[in-house]
């Protein structure tokens, strides 16, 4: 039995575990969508910054070692590495590099998934491989899956947290989406028939598409940029399609199981894209949503809207697309009614930053607006559901 035969084996039986323990979090009690509401508090945490590491990221996420070690796992993309903050004693604990040339490159990281601290899947832009990486950054395996068994094209995927679409791993097999359109003139006729969700079997190789889809309606009151947000708890997945009030609940086999409306109240319409409004300026100026995210500590899940604002003469529109001024947090029960929604602080809170812990929501303070905001540090503010 050679080497690799026999790392497969042990990366198989590391996810699985990882699976078997994803799954008993599920039986804990079910939070009440009747008596406990998502409220901002006082506390917070903050990491030291040095002069290479930058306060915004498009992938974070938490991370519990087998030692009980609570960790935010962060990628900090102009110095191509994944940073892991010590979330119990507030330091950096080490880098994990990754590397662009060499017998160890990666390419273009941008999102990741932490099995352990010595074994960490990479994603990278515009290519479909699956990096498999340890704690050094030397790459163990890859894993291509460009191509379906019959031919059809399979898109790269980038796990990460800006809308939000995580690294899914159940029972040996690994779940992606894929964005297989112009964003914003995508051909029509093939968006019905077009799936945008894979899985990838690591034992045989493989790599099929799912029966998953934008909705046939999606265009219905004009065409609208075609991006999405997806998440997985309680067995199922859910996905939050930017311009469309419902969500959708599917199983990992891409059968469709329910649909419900998790309409913000901030957001009473979509705007079509035009001639006049179009780019960085329609971003800022209409309402859509964002992050869809499971918090499997208490059996609920954030939906993050965006309402858009009025732009003044004298407004940054790359500023205000990068940090938007202020956005709501809507709050679902497992079932996917809606419990609350708040709106949080104007130039306060930075929607790209944030992870869920056992002690609550964090979301980062680090807006570019905020009078408060120290560059050197990495903040984030605790949101706690409570009576």
């Amino acid at each position: 039995m050679n080497k690799q035969t026999i790392f497969l084996i042990v990366l198989i039986t590391i996810i699985t575990s990882c699976t078997n323990q994803t799954n008993n979090n599920s039986d804990k009690k079910e939070t009440s969508k009747h008596n406990l509401f998502l409220k901002e508090t006082q506390d917070s945490i903050s990491f030291k910054l040095d002069k290479r590491t930058t306060n915004y990221s498009a992938c974070m996420y938490f991370f519990k070692d087998s030692d009980n070690t609570n960790y935010l796992a962060y990628l900090n993309e102009p110095s191509r590495e994944i940073l892991f903050f010590n979330i119990d004693s507030l330091k950096l604990s080490h880098r994990v590099p990754l590397d662009k040339e060499g017998t160890n490159a990666t390419g273009w990281v941008r999102g990741f998934h932490i099995i352990s601290k010595d074994s960490i899947i990479v994603t990278v832009v515009r290519n479909p491989v699956f990096f498999l990486i340890n704690s050094k950054g030397n790459v163990i395996n890859k894993y291509g899956y460009n191509k379906t068994a019959d031919g059809k094209n399979v898109f790269a995927f980038t796990a990460r947290s800006f809308l939000n679409s995580p690294l899914v791993i159940l029972s040996g097999k690994l779940y992606g989406k894929q964005n297989i359109f112009d964003a914003f003139n995508p051909d029509f006729d093939k968006v019905p028939q077009s799936s945008i969700a894979f899985e990838f079997d690591i034992k045989n190789n493989s790599v099929k598409l799912l029966p998953i889809y934008f909705p046939t309606n999606y265009w219905d009151e004009g065409k609208k940029p075609m991006f999405f947000s997806r998440t997985f708890g309680g067995g199922s997945f859910v996905w939050s399609f930017n311009y469309d009030h419902n969500l959708y609940k599917y199983s990992p086999s891409g059968k469709l199981l329910k649909v419900s409306n998790a309409k913000s109240k901030y957001i009473e319409e979509f705007v079509a894209l035009s001639k006049n409004l179009k780019g960085l300026r329609y971003f800022v100026t209409t309402p859509r949503y964002r992050e869809i995210i499971y918090d499997k500590y208490r059996k609920v899940y954030y939906r993050f809207a965006y309402a858009g604002i009025e732009l003044k003469k004298d407004d940054k529109v790359e500023s205000l697309f990068k940090y938007p001024k202020q956005f709501s947090i809507i709050t679902l029960d497992s079932d996917l009614n809606i419990i609350d929604e708040i709106l949080l602080a104007p130039n306060t809170y930075n929607i790209n930053g944030w992870f869920v812990s056992p002690k609550g929501l964090y979301i980062s303070t680090d807006h570019i607006n905020n009078p408060s905001l120290n560059e050197d540090k990495l903040t984030f503010r605790l949101f706690k559901l409570s009576k």
